[in-house]
């Protein structure tokens, strides 16, 4: 019974027969360890992806020894205890779920964007689809922070433009912050009327019209005007300008304008492969 109940409610045999700092040990210790090892492949704080995974394994061996120590004698639960055992074990999960998504949340790529970067989806000659690049993205990042050029950002689609659709994300990489005054001149972004020099990503990005669309800058979302010009295009505060790498296959800010910081979902920091499935990102 012991191995049971511990195994819906981690350390729940020890809190269950007297050992209850020992039982918040093993439900905290065993619980800590599994966010440590999400942050770390999440985070770019920590370097590379194997720690965060050894760092889960390691929580795993140790559930497995707490299951080991639970094989004990448990007495008789009351109606009462049952019932709130049971609510316990449903609710603890999720609220561990939210709690870590409430900080990192993980994609899949499915469409080609921000090629080479990021790879999306393709389909091979015999019909089956592969690849699809994996993202962390520290949701936390922008709390206290801007984004800077550069960085690679996702973001919803609501409120953005009449032409995307409402309630979807998107993954772009920031090249104008509020204050720039962008034009594109010879397939080479402009600040200010010079090109852009920092950061080097953003430098040698090399803009080409999209299939059938011309290149453009916005004064407004959906009033397009021609991209090579003197004036420029000002991103307005609490706006960013964001394109994909893969700039001839790119539905981006070239199309429909700004994306507010209230937009922000949070920054890719790094690619993976998933474990869980994974929401679906353009």
């Amino acid at each position: 019974m012991g191995v049971a109940l511990s195994l819906f409610i981690t350390g729940a045999a020890q809190f269950l027969t007297g050992q209850r700092r020992i039982g918040l040990a093993w439900f905290l210790g065993i619980f800590l360890l599994q966010v440590f090892g999400a942050f770390w492949l999440a985070s770019r704080w920590f370097p590379g992806i194997v720690p965060g995974f050894m760092i889960g394994a390691a929580a795993f061996v140790l559930w497995i020894v707490m299951l080991v120590k639970s094989c004990r004698p448990v007495q008789r639960l009351a109606p009462r205890a049952w019932l709130i055992f049971i609510i316990l074990a449903l609710m603890l999960p999720l609220a561990e779920r939210r709690l870590v998504r409430a900080f990192i949340q993980t994609f899949v790529v499915p469409t080609g964007g921000m090629a080479p970067t990021i790879q999306g989806r393709v389909t091979r000659e015999d019909g089956k689809e592969s690849g699809g690049d994996r993202l962390w993205v520290e949701k936390y990042a922008y709390w206290l922070a801007e984004a800077r050029r550069g960085d690679i950002v996702v973001f919803t689609s609501t409120g953005i433009s009449a032409s995307l659709p409402a309630d979807q994300y998107y993954v772009k990489r920031v090249v104008g912050i509020p204050g720039d005054v962008l034009t594109i001149r010879e397939r080479r972004l402009l600040n200010h009327g010079k090109p852009v020099a920092e950061p080097a990503v953003v430098a040698e990005l090399v803009i080409t019209n999209p299939p059938g669309v011309n290149p453009v800058l916005l004064r407004t979302p959906d009033a397009p005007r021609a991209a090579d010009s003197a004036s420029g295009t000002m991103v307005p505060p609490g706006h960013y300008f964001v394109m994909g790498d893969n700039t001839a296959n790119s539905f981006d800010s070239l199309i429909w304008g700004t994306v507010p910081k209230s937009n922000l979902l949070g920054r890719v920091s790094k690619l993976y492969w998933p474990l869980d499935r994974a929401g679906r990102i353009h």
